[in-house]
């Protein structure tokens, strides 16, 4: 697959292409993790070495005042789903 195909693509979906990297700046853009069900948002997507990496946050703690952040590769988009 090709890097501008994915640009292009991920665009039509929302995205704001940059230099070499497509931002989501949805804040409704979710995805959920399968076996925990645990929902994060996604805020950018970078190529690197022609192989998509998307990176996720979501809040925790007693207020849900603090963020974590996770990078997932394209082994891990089968253990997510969009929401």
């Amino acid at each position: 697959m090709k890097y501008e195909y994915i640009l292009e693509t991920l665009s039509i979906l929302g995205a704001k292409k940059t230099k070499d990297s497509a931002n989501f700046l949805k804040p409704s853009l979710y995805i959920k993790h399968k076996e925990t069900g645990i929902k994060y948002t996604v805020s950018k997507i970078k190529i690197i070495k022609n192989k998509p990496i998307v990176f996720c946050y979501r809040y925790y703690g007693p207020k849900n005042n603090k963020k974590v952040y996770i990078k997932l590769s394209l082994k891990d988009f089968n253990k997510f789903s969009p929401v």
